[in-house]
């Protein structure tokens, strides 16, 4: 999408848009589709918001210019620094200097986010100056084992967080406002249905549909005769569509979403009286006002129906907002026209502090939501915002995780606001064209065009481990021999790790019944031979929702069977691939445990002759043409020496020469019985 036009604001001949560019040249995107120029502005063109980002190798965003403020006060430009797992380690608030930006000078606020392996803040610190001596904030905070804050040294100010046993919050600090302690009450569902003061006093009752909606808020001491109910009225995407103020027929809010992303709204009328009419202007509390956003979809500008903004917002990377006036002058705390769709298009709830995510509740001064994701999730911190990744990341319904995986041969993937195809590749670990292939959306259907974003996708999630047992006439040797067990465990192990990260493991167990590949024992080029895809074998790999194979057992040659011998009688043709009935989908790792599994030549097929059959070179790269450039393939060469320093693994594509064993560098010999 590379325009969005509101024509109600001003006239039509004169709208308010936001534009990328047109003709082929779009000024507001870079070469890799990331947003360098967020610009809002009407025909004239006077600009009405606007922010410039650039974008460090890894896609994070390294700085972020407020154009209409640069190099005058307020001082609003911003760099980001992040660490070697790309998570954001400090924000710096001030001007931007150096070309390209590298830094800001005379800082006037710092965040600095000392990070542990998990993502919780061992350290936060806060500073207002160039002196970084944090003389504002200075924290140690410490955690449990499931990722719950134990404690905020100093204490004081800030309240420490409590939890109840399902890893609920039930007493923490309000946001804004530290010292004070908030107290939460849940429901079966882990949802929360009441907020309160330390004293108990209720502050807010909350009640919820069959899908977790919030479907209405009472605020006040007694729920029963609250001071005001607010009705929450959604379509199917979970948008609020209306909101009715103490049983009024008329509507108290309306809103119209964007389609650019499922938590950015184009406008809201609100009829501050509930009088079925928004004549009554300020008086009366009536408005017409239309949304501006950033490239992250945080709400930067409320513009009246004139085209005139009212109200700016800028944030902390967490969430954190302060207000302006259309000028950029007055800072609060609060908004002047009670807006709460705020941070990523979440709605800020002024009587708690706290933001309402969809399905959960999040707490920006801590970076934490308030309960704990669902054991689907497949990132290890269930309370974590974003990945610590809050400046490129959004989570649009309160659920966000790399891969949402349930132990189904499909797993789930929500596109955010900087996700391209070759951003949700990388997550499964394919390349984007394999990605394409095999990703299907919500409804099932091949994905085509970029990613919608809050669009869930599914993609493989299976993974077959294959055990093989020996064949005595061909692998005599191994007739008694206690390592095919040993490859067995390995391979097994491997499966076990997969499924506890919730991949559907189908374990195949071919020891205790007839081989699916016809072997001869006289003729070791035939195992080679194409057998055709009606082979057990041909029917894993060419699974559309594979994502991984493994085998364990004796020779991984007709154990994985993806090439054939070109010539019988010479005995000298090279091994080729299988004119692609086995090759035809990239996975994201391949692992033999398997005697002789390797090549001598990596970088191709070996030549296999009758006087060279001791040495059984297959060639591994044909193996590798299995597994994505983004993938790791692993084998093992060696019989009783399988654990010996022959094994190695490629990932990434890279070429490496794999050892050629001698014949009796691992102690058997291999003879055939001819």
């Amino acid at each position: 999408m590379v325009e969005v036009k509101y024509p109600a604001v001003t006239v039509s001949s004169n709208p308010l848009l936001l534009n990328y560019g047109s003709g082929g040249t779009y000024g507001g995107l870079d070469q890799f589709g990331r947003v360098v120029d967020q610009k809002w502005q009407n025909s004239t063109p006077t600009v009405k918001d606007r922010y410039k980002y650039g974008y460090d190798r890894a896609s994070n965003r390294t700085y972020r210019e407020n154009s209409l403020t640069h190099g005058s006060p307020p001082a609003l430009d911003e760099f980001y620094t992040y660490d070697g797992l790309q998570r954001l380690t400090r924000a710096a608030r001030g001007t931007l200097s150096g070309t390209p930006y590298d830094s800001v000078t005379s800082p006037v606020k710092t965040q600095d986010f000392g990070l542990e392996a998990l993502g919780n803040w061992k350290t936060f610190k806060e500073d207002d100056d160039a002196t970084l001596d944090w003389d504002v904030l200075d924290q140690t905070r410490t955690h449990n084992k499931v990722n719950e804050i134990t404690g905020i040294t100093p204490a004081n100010p800030w309240i420490n967080p409590t939890y109840d046993a399902a890893g609920n919050m039930i007493t923490g600090p309000r946001p804004g406002n530290e010292a004070t302690e908030n107290k939460y009450v849940y429901d079966a569902w882990n949802r929360m249905v009441q907020a309160k003061e330390s004293n108990d006093t209720i502050i807010a009752t909350y009640r919820y549909d069959g899908l977790r909606r919030r479907i209405r808020k009472l605020l006040g001491a007694n729920p029963a005769s609250p001071t005001a109910t607010y009705d929450f009225y959604h379509n199917e995407a979970g948008q609020i569509l209306e909101n009715r103020k103490d049983g009024s027929a008329n509507s108290f809010e309306q809103y119209v979403w964007d389609v650019r992303y499922i938590n950015t709204p184009v406008i809201r009328w609100r009829d501050g009286n509930c009088d079925g009419d928004l004549d009554g202007g300020t008086q009366e509390g009536d408005s017409t006002l239309y949304y501006a956003s950033d490239a992250n979809f945080n709400i930067t500008a409320l513009i009246g129906t004139d085209g005139t903004p009212v109200e700016r917002v800028v944030y902390d990377p967490y969430g954190k907002p302060k207000f302006y006036n259309g000028s950029w002058q007055n800072p609060s705390d609060t908004s002047a026209y009670a807006n709460d769709v705020l941070f990523t298009g979440h709605r800020l709830d002024a009587e708690t502090g706290l933001i309402y995510g969809g399905f959960r509740y999040y707490n920006y001064s801590l970076g934490d939501w308030t309960t704990r994701g669902s054991d689907e999730y497949d990132y290890p911190n269930l309370y974590l915002y974003a990945g610590s990744k809050p400046i490129g990341r959004v989570d649009p319904m309160g659920l966000w995780s790399e891969v949402e995986r349930r132990g189904e041969r499909r797993a789930k993937v929500c596109a955010e606001s900087l996700d391209t195809w070759t951003s949700l590749a990388e997550r499964i670990n394919l390349e984007p064209s394999e990605y394409m292939l095999w990703a299907k959306d919500s409804n099932g259907r091949p994905v085509t065009g970029p990613p919608t974003i809050g669009e869930w996708y599914t993609v493989p999630n299976l993974v077959y481990v294959n055990l093989g047992t020996r064949i005595p006439g061909l692998w005599g040797a191994f007739r008694d021999s206690s390592a095919i067990p040993a490859m067995h465990k390995k391979a097994k192990a491997k499966g076990a790790a997969y499924a506890a990260l919730g991949y559907k493991v189908v374990e195949v167990d071919w020891t205790t019944t007839a081989h699916p590949i016809p072997v001869s024992d006289k003729v070791p080029e035939e195992m080679g031979h194409d057998w055709g895809s009606a082979s057990p074998l041909a029917a894993q790999l060419a699974d559309v929702d594979l994502a991984a194979w493994g085998y364990g057992g004796h020779g991984a040659d007709p154990g994985i069977l993806v090439y054939k011998h070109d010539t019988y009688q010479g005995k000298t043709g090279k091994w080729t691939l299988s004119s692609g009935k086995y090759v035809h989908h990239r996975l994201a790792e391949m692992w033999l445990y398997a005697c002789y599994s390797l090549a001598a030549n990596a970088g191709g097929p070996a030549q296999y002759t009758a006087e060279s059959r001791r040495g059984r070179t297959k060639g591994f790269s044909l193996w590798e043409l299995n597994v994505s450039s983004l993938g790791s393939l692993t084998g093992y060469v060696g019989g009783t020496g399988l654990f010996s320093s022959n094994a190695e693994t490629r990932s990434g594509g890279l070429e490496y020469q794999f050892p050629m064993p001698a014949s009796s560098d691992t102690g058997t010999t291999f003879e055939d019985d001819e």
